[in-house]
């Protein structure tokens, strides 16, 4: 990482998946939680068109969450934070990395991460769900069974649980 004016970041090993772009980024405590608050991505020099084309899938692979704990750490915990940092970069990377480029996260997936999550919490699962990937009630149903298709959530679970 470069540091640069006003607690920008830039990455300056290419990110898995990104190798076309520079990418700058500025974090915060957002709600007490690391915050992406600012990103640029440049296409580096000598990338052609269709290596810089920016569609909303590909955008979904952007690790924005790692990264925002990694440069948070790095511009306003510096150094302690820098080996956490540098392992939530690392994270970033080994997410992002596949055999044949980066791997996208479905939506179901991400249904099933976020409503083990609250489960574990002890909240409800189907209003965090709905709320964190701004979905109904419905779309969420309709998600989680695809989930329970795909061997992701148990097949049992009782929808009792999901209030």
């Amino acid at each position: 990482m470069d540091f640069l004016e006003d607690d920008w970041v830039r990455l300056v090993d290419p990110l898995p998946g990104w190798e076309a772009y520079e990418i700058d980024l500025r974090a915060a405590l957002v709600d007490g939680a690391p915050r992406v608050v600012g990103l640029r991505l440049e296409p580096r020099p000598g990338a052609s068109l269709d290596e810089v084309v920016l569609t909303a899938n590909r955008i979904r692979t952007f690790p924005l969450a790692a990264l925002a704990a990694a440069v948070y750490h790095v511009t306003h915990l510096r150094p302690s934070g820098l080996t956490d940092a540098l392992e939530a970069l690392e994270r970033a990377a080994r997410e992002l990395s596949a055999e044949k480029g980066p791997r996208a996260i479905t939506t179901p997936q991400a249904v099933a991460h976020l409503y083990t999550r609250a489960r574990a919490a002890g909240l409800a699962p189907r209003a965090f769900v709905c709320e964190k990937l701004n979905i109904s009630t419905r779309t969420f149903d309709r998600y989680k069974k695809q989930a329970k298709a795909m061997g992701l959530l148990a097949a049992d679970d009782s929808k009792e649980t999901d209030q």
